[in-house]
């Protein structure tokens, strides 16, 4: 699963809008929405946060491992 679909399926799974994941993270709800949608991806300094707030590894978020 490529990483726009991991991470709308892990932040609907813990209940939460893309806004609340932005709050959570420090960024806008347009680059959570630009992360599901339009292929972007984070810097490994962000794919950390995002791990951390959504209880994953990075590498799970990437889709290396299971």
């Amino acid at each position: 699963m490529e990483f726009a679909k991991t991470l709308k399926a892990l932040r609907l799974e813990s209940h939460l809008t893309q806004v609340q994941l932005a709050e959570k993270l420090g960024v806008t709800d347009s680059a959570v929405r630009h992360w599901e949608t339009q292929g972007r991806e984070p810097d490994y300094k962000m794919l950390c946060q995002i791990a951390k707030v959504l209880d994953v590894t990075v590498g799970y978020l990437l889709g290396v491992e299971d």
